[in-house]
């Protein structure tokens, strides 16, 4: 059982491991996403796939840039970690890109019944609550910078 995959900056421990692993079950925690360089492997690890997974964690640690500034690559490779439909529970730690994924905000995740946004920096828009009609428990902290919540709920 694989309830925790650290991406490395090392040959063998990219986040392409995840690939062919679509029987994960249960929950499963990512963690070093700063290490993921190109977005082409986030989406060759292929979290859209993985059906069995309810909770997903995907965690951030030390960004090399000085000066805060995310290039484009780290707001794709986030949006090509896609999870499945399914999911029910997604925790996001030390997310520090201008936006949040097209697929937070367009009814990808009618399962969804907590979200958590862990320090999560710079400056980003949250999608409307009203894109998770199952949200039961909505936890935001250390988040500097949201704009907006939208609470349009449809």
């Amino acid at each position: 059982v694989l309830t925790d995959f650290v991406v490395g900056e090392q040959h063998g421990f990219d986040i392409k491991q995840l690939g062919k692993l679509n029987q994960l079950r249960g929950k499963l925690q990512i963690s070093g996403l700063e290490n993921v360089i190109d977005p082409e492997d986030a989406m060759a690890a292929n979290l859209k796939a993985k059906e069995h997974l309810e909770a997903l964690s995907m965690s951030y640690g030390q960004w090399r840039e000085m000066d805060g500034s995310i290039t484009e690559a780290h707001v794709s490779i986030l949006e090509a970690l896609q999870p499945n439909r399914k999911l029910m529970r997604l925790t996001i730690k030390d997310y520090r890109g201008s936006s949040f994924p097209n697929w937070l905000g367009d009814h990808h995740l009618p399962n969804l019944v907590s979200l958590e946004l862990l320090g999560c920096k710079l400056r980003f828009r949250l999608p409307s609550l009203g894109q998770f009609p199952s949200l039961k428990k909505l936890s935001i902290s250390g988040c500097d910078g949201i704009e907006i919540i939208g609470m349009v709920m449809s």
